[in-house]
């Protein structure tokens, strides 16, 4: 395939994502960009990376916790990114698609290094559609706008480009020992400093030795322990010593939202509700409807329920067939490593760091993994069932231009602020299970939303009719609040708010008049 019809998809991506570039900070932005303190300053942020004593901080309205010590590479880039640009979302915004692209390149030359060498897909013209529709998918799915266009979450594009190097250089290196003797040392070294950089950016990535292992477990020729072990040795290393700091600092090896640390006995009762996730998540990733959302699902009373059998025979059944598809196939092995590769990277959902609710970044490090060996084994299929290619065509760009319109509406909504929280509001009114302080949360964004716009209106000296407008929906919103949680301080101190700015303004208004 020509590499201009891959340059074509970056470019169409780009004008997509850039639709959003200046919409103003969103969800945990301000939290984690405008109201944080350490990365104003060098000598703040540098006090709170190397003070242990007070590693977990509270600083948001919300009480999120932010942990620097964690995280300090990915603090250190909006440091970086603040001192540069100040706090202009456009030039976070401009990092973080950046990351994007570089993600979904380091992840075809991956995809390549794991294709056998007499696979015709080597060729991109003669697997031109496979790959169009693989960089297609992984530069346009609507469920990377939460972690591309949600400032906050670059955690997740930072772990997933280092993820990605550390594998790209642990496989070169296997292959060059494997197949010329060479010395493997320097692509080790890489690796596992990728692999060092990725924890520091978010804790997802203590996975990762797992992944590596996996590779080395169906692509060696020959199983040897000894030589497993050699390879293994600095990862595993690495990851004793991070479980020891992470215990250390936080006192415990995972925490949940709205609760904070839990106990190890209390794991199982979460990880049950993740199996219903987890379900929920290949969903999505192949049809991504509606990805603003983020539905909170906590611990249930009983290990074993309906929904977790009926979830857990689903995923059982999704695996066994994907399995039976790839025994005969020359991409046996390269779909067994995907597929383990995209559940390994899910698993510090259910375990570190445990969280209840499902959320679209999560998948930005792994979907590309399971939709890889999906298509592979379509490919496969295609190819020996179906003589006709421009059936495959047309499936194939349909779908691509699903995408595209699917990512164009969700950055339409992050732009407008008020039209993300009005959806995101209506879809959880209609959720009968849906978690009363989420509720209230999104009915608090909204209330924002209303109360910024009628103070632009104002400021700008527009009708007075929009302002009202704005001021009245915020009310309204605000005492919706209010009914969920009458004793809700925040909901009390909305609706002050809103009574201030209506009084402000109808005064000025009166003396300029």
């Amino acid at each position: 395939m020509r590499y201009s019809s891959i340059f074509f998809l970056y470019i169409i991506s780009l004008f997509v994502f850039l639709i959003s570039l200046d919409a103003n900070f969103i969800c945990c932005d301000p939290i984690e960009i405008i109201n944080n303190p350490y990365i104003k300053s060098w000598a703040l942020f540098a006090m709170k990376v190397f003070d242990p004593i007070t590693s977990v901080e509270t600083w948001g309205p919300d009480g999120t916790i932010a942990t620097i010590q964690n995280r300090p590479l990915l603090y250190l880039s909006f440091l970086l990114n603040y001192k540069l640009g100040g706090p202009n979302p456009s030039y976070f915004r401009i990092i973080n698609i950046f990351l994007h692209f570089i993600c979904v390149s380091m992840f075809v030359k991956i995809v390549k290094l794991l294709l056998p060498s007499s696979s015709p897909l080597l060729s991109f013209t003669r697997g031109k559609w496979f790959w169009f529709l693989l960089v297609g998918f992984l530069l346009l799915n609507p469920i990377y706008v939460n972690s591309v266009t949600h400032i906050s979450k670059r955690s997740d594009l930072m772990a997933s480009f280092f993820i990605y190097i550390s594998i790209y250089f642990f496989i070169r290196g296997v292959k060059m020992k494997l197949n010329t003797n060479q010395s493997l040392i320097l692509s080790l070294i890489a690796s596992v400093a990728s692999f060092i950089c990725a924890i520091l950016c978010k804790e997802f990535a203590i996975v990762l030795p797992g992944i590596l292992f996996l590779y080395l477990y169906f692509f060696s020729r020959q199983r040897n322990i000894k030589t497993y072990l050699q390879l293994m040795f600095p990862y595993i290393l690495v990851t004793i010593m991070i479980f020891i700091w992470r215990h250390t600092i936080l006192s415990g090896i995972t925490r949940v939202a709205q609760k904070g640390l839990i106990d190890y006995s209390e794991l199982p009762y979460y990880i049950s509700s993740q199996v219903v996730i987890l379900l929920q998540y290949i969903f999505k990733i192949f049809f991504p409807l509606k990805t603003y959302l983020y539905y909170p699902i906590g611990p249930y009373e009983n290990l074993i329920n309906i929904k977790v059998v009926i979830s857990f025979i689903l995923l059982v059944v999704l695996v066994a067939i994907l399995i039976l598809l790839a025994r005969k196939s020359i991409y046996k092995n390269v779909v067994y490593f995907s597929l383990s590769s995209f559940f390994l990277l899910l698993l510090p959902t259910i375990i570190i760091p445990q969280n209840t609710y499902f959320s679209e970044c999560r998948l930005y490090s792994c979907a590309g993994f399971l939709f890889f060996a999906v298509i592979l084994l379509a490919y496969e299929a295609f190819k020996t069932f179906n003589k006709n290619k421009n059936i495959v065509e047309i499936m194939i760009g349909a779908y691509l231009i699903a995408f595209c319109y699917l990512n164009t509406h969700t950055q339409i909504l992050h732009k407008h602020p008020h039209l993300l929280w009005e959806s995101i509001a209506a879809d959880f009114e209609n959720d009968d299970n849906m978690d009363k302080r989420r509720m209230k949360n999104v009915y608090s964004n909204l209330v924002y939303t209303y109360i910024d716009m009628a103070i632009q209106e104002g400021n700008n000296k527009m009708s007075d009719a929009i302002f009202y407008k704005n001021a009245i929906k915020a009310l309204q919103v605000g005492q919706k609040q209010e009914l969920l949680d009458p004793t809700d301080l925040d909901a009390k101190a909305n609706i002050q708010e809103i009574y201030k700015l209506i009084k402000y303004y109808s005064n000025f208004h009166r003396k300029n008049n």
